[in-house]
């Protein structure tokens, strides 16, 4: 059995090694979602050591909406038609689709939040 001393070293070790993995990890997937975004590609097929890659950039988009606002804009009774305890974006969504909201009224109401972008990449013959 080991000494706890040999284990908290390879325990200190350990997690400084993975902390620079981690760091380098993140500074390429910032470039390389960077160099996609600029470039305007979601994925491109890359050869990685002869072997293709597909490199897809994914960054998540969630709306925001200003309840209050909305409520004002549109009158109480539209405001319970797209309401739960909270406004329901699917709900605004459908209404405007259906014609009951314009997207006029609506879209001065609604701000969307970007997730931080990340990279998927597997072999080009996989999804």
């Amino acid at each position: 059995m080991q000494n706890i001393e040999d284990l908290a070293r390879e325990y200190q070790i350990a997690k400084a090694t993975k902390l620079a993995a981690n760091e380098a990890f993140d500074k390429a997937e910032n470039a390389l979602c960077q160099e996609l975004l600029v470039k305007k590609d979601k994925t491109l097929v890359v050869g990685v050591n002869n072997t293709p890659y597909r490199v897809t950039v994914i960054q998540k988009e969630t709306p925001t909406i200003d309840a209050d606002g909305l409520k004002t804009e549109i009158g109480a009774l539209a405001f319970r038609k797209v309401c739960v305890p909270k406004v329901n974006a699917k709900l605004v969504e459908a209404a405007v689709k259906n014609g009951v909201l314009s997207i006029g009224a609506v879209s001065k109401y609604i701000t969307y939040t970007k997730s931080k972008p990340y990279i998927s990449m597997n072999l080009a013959d996989e999804k």
